[in-house]
């Protein structure tokens, strides 16, 4: 088998390195990703107890989707409210972000954005919930630990991806540099790769599942229409393959 020349070993390791270099940058996306995911999981606010505060300040920010995808034409409305409040005499002060928005349109993304504004005047009352085991802990609302769900799955999903890829395309380099460029797979990636679409395929799955559940927690109605009408779809679609396999199965009359 012939071995590499010089410019196949600088040719070899120029795409390794870009290659693990694109890798690096989506397992940091993913541990991003999964570090949010667990504070999510581990931080829900459902156990807090309510008391009023004092808004200090609001804040509210409309921003465009992205022009390169689909969500070019919808607006994105981030609102941050800062707060005081008191717990057995103590005063705390208190930040938080309230869920973002997805709108159509900009004009009721401004629209909401004013509705928030009104309501978050500067030294107006405020409802919200803290932490009776750490006071100093506070919430506008109560967050479900299901919201922390789909992105601790998605972070899962890069950095095990990621780490995968590059095992395996580790393996292949050695092999490339030791046997020459037309050298057999190896037993080991072999093995790795269908394990790895194996935890694709069911990581996949389960960020499915999860952002069902997230969106359960918060429009519970709304996900229960889009379950009920997948459902019945997927019950269409099953009825209209068996009744395709049952008359496919029947002998034909001579």
């Amino acid at each position: 088998m012939p071995k590499n020349t010089l410019w196949q070993v600088l040719k070899l390791l120029g795409s390794a390195v870009a290659g693990f270099a694109a890798l690096l940058m989506v397992a940091v996306l993913g541990l991003l990703a999964l570090l949010a995911g667990v504070k999510g999981v581990t931080q829900p606010t459902t156990g807090y107890l309510p008391v009023t505060g004092t808004v200090i300040d609001h804040r509210a920010r409309v921003s465009t989707g992205n022009p390169n995808t689909s969500s070019r034409n919808q607006w994105n409305l981030q609102i941050s409210v800062a707060y005081t409040y008191t717990v057995d005499g103590t005063r705390h002060p208190g930040l938080d972000f309230l869920f973002p928005a997805t709108i159509g349109s900009k004009s009721k993304a401004e629209q909401l954005a004013a509705d928030h504004a009104r309501r978050y005047v500067k030294g107006a009352p405020i409802d919200l919930f803290y932490n009776p085991s750490n006071p100093s802990e506070s919430a506008l609302e109560h967050r479900s630990w299901l919201l922390g769900a789909p992105a601790l799955v998605f972070g899962a999903l890069l950095l095990g991806g990621a780490l995968g890829l590059g095992v395996i395309g580790v393996i292949e380099l050695l092999r490339r540099l030791l046997e020459g460029p037309q050298s057999e797979p190896w037993k080991a990636e072999l093995v790795l790769w269908p394990w790895l679409k194996k935890a694709a395929i069911g990581l996949t799955a389960l960020l499915f599942l999860a952002g069902l559940a997230a969106g359960w927690s918060i429009y519970p109605t709304q996900v229960a229409i889009l379950v009920m009408v997948s459902v019945g779809f997927a019950a269409i679609l099953g009825v209209g393959v068996w009744r395709n396999q049952t008359r496919r199965s029947k002998p034909k009359a001579l």
